[in-house]
């Protein structure tokens, strides 16, 4: 039941059948190559928010799914981290969490944005998989067991 969705009892499982309807919504529920080393590595990717958020939620997800967010995140990310990289080699004097540039070279936050912008984090596909997770679970208690409104 849990597998299926229809048994919500932990985190975990709300997470679980979250991040599968993300993953589907977004077309990412195929097979993808093995991550490089790179996106294994701790620390945050290139165009990742800095500052991180105040409380942490530890799920445990099956480790397919991980795998699989993981490569999607990363195959569908590539372009653009290989662009932010080549960005903070040309811009090191930048400074993108504290949106500072030294004079004439504003502009080159904007490109930062805009790269950044086209980076999606594993962090984004959990969060959106525990709301969307939630919004399943508050539907299921609005409507009752056996689909009769309470």
């Amino acid at each position: 039941m849990r597998e299926r969705g229809l048994l919500l009892d932990s985190l975990d499982a709300l997470a679980t059948l979250g991040v599968r309807r993300e993953v589907a919504d977004r077309g990412w529920d195929r097979p993808w190559p093995a991550c490089p080393p790179q996106a294994r590595g701790l620390g945050r990717w290139p165009g990742s928010a800095d500052g991180g958020f105040p409380e942490q939620l530890p799920l445990r997800l099956p480790a397919v799914l991980e795998n699989q967010v993981r490569a999607a995140c990363w195959y569908t990310s590539a372009g653009a981290i290989e662009a932010l990289e080549v960005w903070r080699r040309r811009y090191p004097q930048v400074i993108p969490r504290r949106r500072w540039a030294p004079s004439g070279l504003e502009s080159a936050l904007e490109t930062y944005d805009r790269l950044a912008a086209r980076v999606t984090t594993t962090g984004e596909i959990w969060r959106a998989g525990i709301e969307r997770g939630m919004a399943a679970a508050a539907r299921r208690d609005a409507v009752g067991a056996g689909g009769r409104p309470r």
